[in-house]
């Protein structure tokens, strides 16, 4: 019988109650617990009293209670202290022999309950096969939790060793499973020849994403070449243009003279600008300062020739003295026109000479 259950899996998952009874797990639930003497759940009651319905009844609800009651640890106690027995409601089912339908009842409400052993590290497939529970009963529980069949319980036993002498057909059962397990593990293990294609396939794949990269790293390259010709270009073009701007420059300046940078040439050119405004303006300036200097020597000589006609001055003298005054005022009438011209003559001649430089 031994060698049957070397083919089974080893156990995994299983939840185990420390030697003070409290449970160990490597869930994060929080474990409720009962008092068997003081507060013993109504769940558990009604298993052990064997009222089927009811209890159905009670696991079927969707309560928050009912939920909790199908996960409660019922523990019994010592006068001293000690744990006497502690176990879950699906640990009874097993004890009282419940019939499928409460079996299953509380494993679809409690699915974890099948990997939990008791205070003597047992199953509820131990238990099953311990109290001789009907076939369905054990299929269903190895269907739950297959790894079972090779968890061992405080003295070492699995859960076949356990069986019940008054039902030696057990292990055509145990035999069916394993049976089973293995046509399922190797249906569902790929043969050499898959995973060889497999690798093969895995191999092409990963060829051709190194050729797509090289691919990429090469049209990288060109595009960086491009660019930096390009670079080039410009830096020869901008290189040209100063060069062009020099000689300009050179062929505009006077013999003799360096020729200026463009920015030099752009900064006589200001200031040539400015000059010019400058020149223009003072010789307005002293065109009207001109004008009124002649304009006052105008009045000045009409005044005389009104003053003296008036007087009535006769004879020569007063004739001479009259056609001298006027003379006079046409002399410098003459002299302010003269004199307006030749300011305007110099201040073009000033332009003309700044510009040339």
């Amino acid at each position: 019988m031994v060698e049957l259950f070397n083919a089974c899996m080893q156990p995994s998952g299983t939840i185990t109650l420390k030697e003070n009874g409290t449970m160990q797990s490597d869930d994060d639930e929080e474990p409720i617990e009962c008092n068997y003497d003081a507060d013993l759940i109504p769940l558990y009651q009604a298993l052990e009293e064997k009222a089927w319905i009811a209890a159905l009844d009670m696991i079927q609800d969707n309560s928050q209670e009912s939920k909790d009651q199908v996960r409660t640890w019922v523990t019994r106690y010592e006068e001293n202290g000690n744990v006497r027995w502690s176990q879950l409601p699906i640990h009874a089912a097993m004890i009282f022999n419940a019939p499928f339908k409460i079996v299953q009842a509380l494993v679809d409400a409690y699915p974890k309950g099948v990997r939990c052993t008791d205070d003597q590290h047992m199953l509820p497939l131990h238990l099953a096969f311990r109290y001789g529970v009907p076939d369905n009963t054990l299929l269903l529980l190895l269907e739950a939790f297959p790894e079972a069949m090779n968890a061992k319980n405080r003295k070492g036993r699995v859960p076949a060793l356990c069986a019940c002498p008054n039902h030696p057909h057990r292990s055509k059962i145990v035999r069916y499973h394993i049976d089973n397990t293995k046509q399922v593990i190797l249906e569902d293990r790929p043969d050499k020849k898959t995973v060889a294609r497999q690798i093969t396939e895995m191999e092409e794949r990963l060829e051709a994403q190194s050729k797509k990269v090289e691919a990429l790293e090469g049209e990288k390259s060109d595009w960086e070449a491009k660019e930096a010709e390009l670079e080039a270009k410009i830096s020869e073009l901008e290189e040209k243009l100063a060069a062009q701007e020099v000689l300009a420059a050179s062929a505009i300046a006077p013999q003799g003279q360096a020729p200026k940078s463009s920015k030099k040439v752009k900064e006589d050119k200001s200031a040539v600008t400015e000059k010019s405004a400058i020149t223009e303006k003072s010789a307005v300036t002293e065109k009207s300062d001109a004008t009124e200097k002649s304009a006052a020597v105008t009045e000045k000589t009409e005044k005389s020739a009104k003053s003296a006609s008036t007087k009535g001055s006769s004879g020569s003298d007063a004739s001479a003295k009259t056609g001298k005054s006027a003379k006079s005022g046409k002399s410098h009438r003459s002299f302010g026109s003269s004199l307006s011209s030749k300011i305007l003559h110099l201040g073009k001649k000033k332009n003309k000479a700044q510009s040339g430089q």
